[in-house]
């Protein structure tokens, strides 16, 4: 699938989708979508411009529970979805789970 048509996806879901339904979602629709560093990345971007920020931290957690290697290029668009939405909380929780995963802030 696209990854046009997985945003897509992932955007029609409710803004409180359980964690638990997203990660169904993305391993249905894209199960060897982890393998793609650069993909996810684009993503979380998409999912950043719509201010999604809860669907974006379930994103990171499946690609981190599915093994990819998160990196701040990851993380950074789940920042900016937390500062367009106001989420500093969030942010600093964000913050604090990257020093934890030992990815250096930019």
């Amino acid at each position: 699938m696209a990854e046009g048509k997985l945003l897509n996806k992932l955007l029609s879901l409710p803004s409180d989708a359980r964690s638990q339904d997203v990660h169904l979602e993305l391993e249905f629709t894209s199960p060897r979508f982890p393998e793609h560093p650069g993909k996810s990345s684009a993503l979380l971007s998409g999912l950043s411009k719509a201010r999604r920020v809860a669907l974006s931290f379930q994103v990171l957690e499946w690609l981190r529970a599915k093994g990819q290697e998160v990196s701040i290029f990851h993380y950074s668009p789940v920042v900016a979805a937390c500062e367009k939405s106001g989420a500093w909380t969030d942010a600093l929780q964000l913050l604090r789970c990257m020093d934890v995963f030992g990815v250096e802030a930019n």
